[in-house]
């Protein structure tokens, strides 16, 4: 069992990704922020298909680049979720990237 199993999350984790096979569809539902453990508020984008992503500066510039400014514009708007290697508090790790081009969607 992969340790991951063991800690459920609310929020996508590069994990759920590697296991998906490294990369994920999303059909945008609604982005807002929400309260974090530690009492900050993030902005998160609902999906309809899989579970919020903690949007990071990175993937809100890659998603305002594909469909603009204006979140309400991204309701029902597809993005592809990958895997890069990214550096997280001066360290090296796997994160979650929204890939820079609209997808062509297989469902």
């Amino acid at each position: 069992m992969k340790i991951d199993k063991l800690f459920p999350s609310r929020y996508l984790k590069s994990s759920d990704i590697e296991e998906a096979g490294g990369e994920l569809f999303g059909t945008i539902k609604e982005v807002g922020t929400d309260t974090m453990p530690d009492g900050a508020n993030k902005a998160v984008v609902a999906f309809e298909e899989i579970k919020p992503l903690i949007l990071n500066v990175t993937n809100k510039n890659v998603i305002k680049g594909l469909y603009g400014d204006e979140t309400d514009a991204w309701r029902g708007k597809t993005v592809l979720l990958n895997l890069a290697e990214v550096t997280f508090c001066g360290k090296p790790t796997t994160g979650i990237r929204v890939k820079d081009e609209v997808p062509e969607v297989p469902f």
